[in-house]
């Protein structure tokens, strides 16, 4: 992923129901360091058809392993390998750190999403809530 990148990145990101702005994915992705998020693209004739974002994760009590933060697809391209392809991308992303885990997270109301990462070898491992609390 580059920065010429980020308006589709933007737009696909509000397809799948996360509204972001270009300047905004600009900001963000400014601030990521390469050692720690893997940002990748799938792309036709210059078109971004998807992308992923994976990061590194350390902890104190587990072991270091790598997430899927983002993974989004063209609605119109959907069911064509697309993801499969990014998630590749993440697992060699995340085996170059000699990370033995690729975590994922996906909303309890995406059917669709937890069929995919089943076929894509992933188990569920646990259900949690998220609790988030605004500092201002």
């Amino acid at each position: 992923m580059t920065r010429d990148d980020l308006a589709d990145v933007a737009r696909l990101s509000g397809e799948l129901g996360y509204p972001l702005e270009a300047n905004e994915a600009k900001r963000h992705f400014d601030a990521l360091s390469p050692e720690k998020h893997g940002l990748y693209v799938a792309e036709d004739d210059g078109r971004v058809l998807g992308w992923i974002h994976v990061s590194a994760i350390e902890s104190l009590a587990d072991e270091p392993k790598s997430v899927i933060d983002a993974l989004i697809v063209d609605e119109s391209v959907r069911s064509r390998g697309i993801g499969r392809l990014l998630v590749a991308r993440g697992e060699a992303w995340a085996a170059q750190r000699g990370h033995r885990t690729l975590r994922v997270r996906t909303r309890i109301t995406r059917d669709r999403a937890h069929h995919f990462y089943k076929r894509c070898g992933f188990i569920l491992d646990k259900t949690q809530h998220i609790f988030d609390k605004s500092l201002g």
